[in-house]
């Protein structure tokens, strides 16, 4: 069960304290698409985050956004935000957080995952020896096998914390 526990826990990417994990030797941010970046399935550039991303470049942070949705999907929010996204990454498989950390060329332990997910972003990344940080989703709608069986598995793991 402690895999499903992440290191940071914060309402949305723009509360994470980019200095703290500066300080911890975090250099890379790995971070999921749907409810964490945008709302499900709502790919617009959005000013407010598009600014935040150029302050984690600021920091010297590399990142990059590994999504289980398809490239069709995911193409355009990389040009907006100027970051490279590997779709189709199959999280919580661990295939898809190396392809990340080679991408970024870092090894695991200078590397964060931030996501919405306990199931694929928390477990997987944790399972890959990163860094860790759960965001609150950012919209109710999403895909029906998230909303109606994570979502309730993950109430039970929230509610031990």
């Amino acid at each position: 069960m402690s895999n499903l526990d992440p290191d940071m826990r914060v309402e949305r990417i723009q509360d994470i304290d980019l200095p703290l994990l500066w300080n911890q030797g975090i250099r890379g941010l790995i971070f999921d698409l749907d409810n964490t970046i945008t709302p499900w399935h709502q790919y617009a550039a959005n000013d407010e985050i598009i600014r935040w991303f150029e302050q984690v470049r600021q920091y010297g942070f590399q990142a990059c956004i590994l999504s289980n949705s398809g490239e069709a999907k995911t193409a355009q929010i990389s040009e907006w935000l100027d970051v490279p996204v590997l779709s189709d990454s199959r999280k919580p498989r661990a295939c898809g957080f190396r392809r990340a950390g080679r991408l970024l060329q870092l090894p695991p332990r200078h590397l964060a995952m931030i996501g919405d997910q306990i199931f694929t972003d928390i477990w997987g990344g944790n399972r890959a020896g990163l860094f860790t940080i759960l965001t609150e989703k950012l919209a109710d709608e999403e895909f029906w096998g998230t909303k109606n069986i994570s979502r309730r598995l993950e109430r039970l793991v929230k509610r031990r914390w």
